[in-house]
This record gives structure tokens, C-alpha cells and sequence, in this order.
């Protein structure tokens, strides 16, 4: 067994050459830690094992003397990666990410079995026969957890670079990260529509893990994105209803008041959500300063993520987590 290194300095520094950054360091120190506990040998090894949990890393390499930190992935984990990007750039947040896992996967063990594969008609009829006037963030977040789909929000990870989603087995329950630091919730509706097509086409499976590293193109280019993107696009937009008439008539609008007037109408007709019409016909168009203007006249105190929260809360049993993993997660989800 390698010793036990007790200097917080050399610590810091081993962290912070395997891609964490001090703000994301203090961060993840649990609440115990002061700056007289980095004198106390005992009190960093626990440093150590907190940090291993929170951030996803081999313990043995936190305490072998020369503190070289393996970052922890998730087994069977594909990356579909925007140009000029590596997985290993991604791998701090990768590994955050599938500490968080294991904590939500604890505290999910009361939920129903998960959603693991089907089509969006009957995903989205369920949804509109409970009452809902039309599939909106709101509504597919509740059908999640009511169907056994942890969906947590965390758009603040370590690393240069970071993902939009991700959904991870951590053992036979898929969670959908929604990690774009993006509150419109029109954004956050697309991200996680299109991370459940991945689940209803079988693309990401028990054992396996997926991580979208870029959701900011549309299918209409069709050359620069794979079957499987392709295929989790048609899921969404099949579960959302969108209509390329619907677009057609968004498309022609000019101005953002009136963007989102005939987006509202459109979703009314469809029962669809006007913001992700809006997002769909920007797609198309590349107008996106229209349509970010017109987002914020749907929104104007954009609140994707804090409902994403919302839902984690209401959902998680945090008293089945371990204190220092409790901790973590009540911080990400706001608890």
C-alpha cells in the first residue's frame, strides 16, 4: 500500500496539472476543511478521500507520494466530440460527472424501473393525457423521474473544455446530465429531448455512458453529424411535434415580438413549446440574435436549470447518501 502524502500543497498541484482548477478544487472541499486542517496529516488523507469521491478520481493515486491523479470514467463511455476536441480534454469533467452519478444513483434506489428504450409518440402521449396543455421542460422532467430518469443539472464542471449532456449508467439506471450553461429553458428542453432519443433508440445502453460534446447543430447538416445524432434528433422532434410548416412560418418573421407571437401560436396548434420552435427555426435560418431576442420576450428571467433543480430535489433521497456525498450533491442541486 502506497503511503499516505500528506501535503496539501503537492496535493493541489497534482490536481491541478490532471486539469482541476482551484475554483472547482475549493469547491468540492467538503465543509470541514480550514486552513488549519491542511497542518493536521490525517485531516488531508480524509481531504483526499472527499476529493476521490466528489471528483471522480482513483484514491490510491491521491495518496501514492508523488500524487499522479487518475481520473475515473465511466465504464463503456462513448464521446461524440465537436471538431478539434479530444476525449481526454473532456476527462475532468467525465470524471466529476460519473462521481455524481454514483451519488444520484443512491438516492434514486426508491424510483420506479428506468426508461431504457422507446418511441416518442408514447412518451409524449403520456405526457399530454396527465393534464399538460403542451410538452414543455416542466412536463418532460416530471415524466423522467415518474419513469425512473434521474435528470441533474450541472452546468459547472472542472476542465478547459465541457460537454452539453450526458447519460450515464452507473449501474442499471440511466441519469441525464444536462451540463450547458444555458437557463433558457427552450435549450435545456432540446438537450434533454434529444438525450432521450439517444435512450428510446437503444444508441447508450446498461454498462455504457454517452457524452454529447456539442448540441448546437440541427440535422438539416446532415453531413457533419453522425446516424446516431441524427437518429436522437428525429426522437425529439417527434416527441416535441415539430412541423416543418410550423417552421415555415416562423422563418418569415422579422422582428422578436413577432417571432414569438407566431411561435406561440404555432405551439398552441401543435401543443408543443413555442421556445423550442423558436430554436429549431433558428437552426435552420442562423438567425440566432432574432432568435435569442425572441427567447427572452418568451422568458424573460430564464429558468431551465432551475427547474431541472427543482425536480431533483422534490425527487432525491438524499438521506440514503453518505454525508460527504450528501453535501455535494446539495450544493448542485441547490438543496
Amino acid at each position: 500500500m502506497p503511503r499516505a502524502n500528506t501535503n496539501f500543497e503537492r496535493l493541489l498541484q497534482g490536481l491541478t496539472e490532471a486539469g482541476f482548477d482551484r475554483r472547482h478544487l475549493n469547491a468540492a472541499f467538503p465543509s470541514w476543511w480550514t486552513a488549519d486542517a491542511a497542518r493536521e496529516p490525517g485531516a488531508v488523507v480524509e481531504l483526499k478521500i472527499a476529493l476521490s469521491r466528489r471528483l471522480g478520481i482513483e484514491l490510491e493515486s491521491l495518496l501514492d507520494d508523488e500524487i499522479h491523479p487518475r481520473i475515473v470514467t465511466p465504464t463503456g463511455i462513448r464521446y461524440k466530440l465537436r471538431e478539434g476536441t479530444t476525449a481526454s480534454a473532456l476527462r475532468p469533467a467525465t470524471g466529476s460527472l460519473s462521481a455524481i452519478a454514483a451519488a444520484v444513483s443512491t438516492a434514486s434506489s426508491h424510483l420506479p424501473g428506468a426508461f431504457v428504450r422507446g418511441d416518442p409518440a408514447s412518451v409524449r402521449q403520456k405526457i399530454l393525457s396527465q393534464g399538460a396543455r403542451w410538452l414543455s421542460l416542466k412536463g418532460l422532467l416530471n415524466w423522467c423521474w415518474n419513469n425512473g430518469v434521474p435528470v441533474i443539472p450541472a452546468p459547472d464542471l472542472p476542465g478547459k473544455r465541457k460537454m452539453d449532456a450526458a447519460v450515464i449508467f452507473p449501474d442499471d439506471r440511466p441519469i441525464v446530465f444536462l451540463t450547458k450553461n444555458q437557463s433558457f429553458s427552450a435549450w435545456q428542453l432540446f438537450i434533454l429531448a434529444h438525450e432521450l432519443g439517444h435512450l428510446g433508440c437503444g444508441h447508450v445502453k446498461p454498462a455504457q455512458s454517452l457524452v454529447d460534446d456539442d448540441l448546437n447543430k440541427d440535422s438539416s447538416d446532415p453531413d457533419e453529424r453522425d446516424a446516431e445524432e441524427l437518429a436522437a434528433d428525429r426522437w425529439a422532434k417527434n416527441l416535441l411535434a415539430v412541423t416543418k410548416l410550423a417552421l415555415h412560418r416562423l422563418m418569415l418573421c422579422q422582428h422578436p415580438n413577432e417571432l414569438a407571437r407566431v411561435a406561440q401560436e404555432e405551439a398552441k396548434t401543435h401543443r408543443t413549446d413555442a421556445g423550442h420552435l423558436i430554436l429549431r427555426a433558428a437552426f435552420q435560418t442562423q438567425s440566432w440574435q432574432l432568435a435569442n431576442a425572441a427567447l427572452n420576450v418568451l422568458e424573460p428571467e430564464p429558468r431551465g436549470l432551475d427547474l431541472a433543480r427543482q425536480a431533483a430535489r422534490l425527487n432525491l433521497d438524499l438521506g440514503q447518501v453518505a454525508d460527504d456525498s450528501r453535501e455535494f450533491l446539495e450544493e448542485i442541486i441547490g438543496a
